[in-house]
């Protein structure tokens, strides 16, 4: 989140699109929050920017302009809410990007750690955008409570895994859960996994 309110969240896409350009993703999206100020320029300028990164990219600003851009090396596409929510896990949605990603039938292959073996690579991510989707359909509306309840969840059996929005796995875990207020200009920030852990706030002056 810059001054301005602007937000951006970051989740990694796996693509088979080759880079042209090696400068990380991460630096075009510091020089967005750097000269950006709302929504609809940030969009122009990341979808602009010479880059090398996959990603889902949540947008949102100050007066509530949300928007996902789905984006890799040298594509990308915009996503609008529908029924005002947008919801990312590691796997485009839109026709555009679905062309350049990885078969969702693809599995893991290499040198990799044992919990990989046999899994396919958007399993997870799957796994986890029908769990949120299931428990969204709950609420017609959304509350600070309830998302942190959302973020905490180990699936209808409350068995933690890869799998659960709040995750435990031998290899990948959930590392930080946000909670942002842009027209507040607010951050809410929580280390490890949610289920384990409180949030501490802070906020621009």
């Amino acid at each position: 989140m810059n001054e301005h309110g602007l937000t951006v969240t970051y989740n990694l896409a796996f693509t088979i699109d080759k880079p042209e350009c090696m400068a990380p993703l991460s630096l075009a999206l510091q020089e967005m929050l750097e000269t950006c100020k709302n929504t609809d320029e940030a969009v122009r300028f990341i979808t602009r920017a010479k880059r090398a990164g996959n990603a889902l990219l949540m947008l949102a600003d100050a007066e509530g302009n949300i928007k996902t851009v789905e984006i890799s090396s040298n594509h990308a596409a915009t996503r609008e809410p529908i029924n005002g929510q947008i919801i990312n896990t590691n796997h485009y949605h839109t026709s555009e990007m679905q062309k350049f990603e990885l078969p969702h039938n693809a599995v893991f292959f290499g040198k990799i750690p044992k919990a990989f073996v046999g899994k396919r690579v958007h399993e997870s991510s799957e796994q986890r955008l029908g769990r949120v989707q299931e428990l969204v359909r709950r609420k017609a509306k959304m509350n600070e409570k309830r998302i942190a309840t959302i973020l905490r969840d180990h699936g209808k059996d409350n068995k933690p895994s890869s799998g659960t929005i709040c995750m435990h796995g031998e290899v990948n875990s959930t590392l930080r859960s946000l909670i942002f207020y842009p027209n507040r200009k607010k951050i809410k920030v929580q280390y490890g996994n949610p289920c384990q852990n409180e949030y501490a706030e802070f906020s621009f002056s």
